[in-house]
């Protein structure tokens, strides 16, 4: 835990990914929501830290958590919400440019954002 509050500080966006195929890794989300809002509330730069609430493994075939309960999650905490495969690179793309785009107006700079992906590896690019 000492080390996941360490990557807290300071914030400005948090990423709480989730199995869709292992319902207790869905369960354990109350857990992780804890934590970041505990740890927002003692350290007040990152009150207005983005999250982004994401499923992954979409792609399989023995899904156990719908797509419905994790929006219903993010919406009732105020994340936003994807659904992803990093396997299939589903979404990754997405979530990536999201991400930027999130941060871009967070912080008010006029770039436009471009995702490529690579044989697999994904790079951001911003330009002014």
């Amino acid at each position: 835990v000492g080390l996941i509050q360490d990557h807290l500080k300071g914030a400005k966006l948090i990423v709480i990914t989730y199995d869709v195929c292992n319902r207790t890794s869905f369960a354990n989300l109350g857990r992780w929501i804890r934590l970041v809002r505990e740890h927002q509330n003692e350290d007040n730069r990152n009150t207005n830290a983005m999250i982004f609430l994401v499923g992954n493994k979409v792609d399989a075939k023995q899904i156990v958590v719908s797509s419905q309960e994790g929006r219903a999650v993010a919406e009732k905490n105020g994340f936003f919400f994807l659904e992803t495969s990093a396997a299939a690179h589903y979404n990754v793309s997405y979530l990536l440019k999201s991400i930027a785009i999130a941060i871009v107006k967070q912080q008010r700079m006029p770039v436009q954002v471009k995702v490529e992906n690579i044989n697999g590896v994904y790079r951001l690019t911003a330009v002014a």
